[in-house]
């Protein structure tokens, strides 16, 4: 179960922090509503999730982002937040425009498993230019948790699209490589997404493709259904949302 009174110390310190920076700052915030949750090709949950999102943009970017299961999925987690992460990021100025290169680190935490100061913690590196088709690379290396010693990578390419002033159609690809401390190295799957934008409202698909079953394995059900381990189970994805800026 949360811990009400940490969530409320964590929620009341953000919101202060918040109200010091928020004129010096660009806010974010975000509401997504999924049809599953999956992770780097791992379903988390195979039902409605919920996924707010904040964001402070300053030289450096911090954030919190959440994933609330609506449902159980092999363990009771229904009307629970699974996940809380915390991130900061900063981009590198390099002056290459139209290319960038940033770094960031997050902090992935469970609060429904009890684990208290458990968490996995994972530094990144991204590159990405504003060119035809976007192309994109971001570098994660684990330093704790499950993701210890892990290495993942992922190379992408868009297209966005302006049907009018106030709706746009992006279109995405993302190709997966992962090298774990243990077991199979390899390409893990590929994501083929597409989405359309109105102002703060959105509307998403996203298809994941399993490219290898040894490096992203399958999930395992036991002879009552039960879920027995993770992995690939889910593939498709409906997303709605809204966002705003202040």
């Amino acid at each position: 179960m949360i811990d009400v009174k940490k969530m409320i110390k964590v929620v009341a310190c953000t919101l202060i922090c918040v109200s010091v920076v928020v004129r010096a700052a660009e806010v974010s915030t975000s509401l997504d509503i999924a049809s599953a949750y999956v992770f780097r090709g791992y379903t988390l949950s195979d039902s409605l999730v919920l996924q707010p999102g904040l964001e402070v943009a300053l030289p450096v970017t911090i954030g919190v982002w959440g994933n609330l299961n609506t449902d159980d999925y092999g363990s009771d987690t229904s009307g629970q937040f699974t996940e809380i992460d915390l991130y900061a990021s900063y981009d590198i100025p390099l002056g290459l425009e139209p290319f960038g290169l940033s770094v960031g680190y997050t902090e992935y935490t469970y609060p429904s498993t009890g684990g208290g100061g458990d968490a996995d913690r994972e530094i990144s590196l991204g590159a990405a230019g504003d060119v035809f088709l976007a192309p994109s690379i971001d570098i994660y290396y684990g330093l704790d948790g499950v993701v210890d010693n892990v290495l993942y990578i992922e190379m992408g390419a868009g297209h966005s699209i302006a049907i009018t002033d106030d709706i746009t159609c992006d279109l995405g690809l993302v190709v997966a490589y992962i090298d774990p401390d243990e077991g199979k190295s390899g390409f893990s799957h590929a994501n083929v997404s597409a989405s359309v934008a109105y102002k703060i409202f959105s509307a998403g698909i996203t298809y994941i493709s399993q490219l290898d079953d040894k490096v992203l394995p399958d999930a395992t059900f036991d002879e009552n259904g039960d879920l027995a381990t993770l992995g690939y189970d889910e593939n498709l994805i409906f997303t709605v949302g809204i966002s705003g800026r202040f």
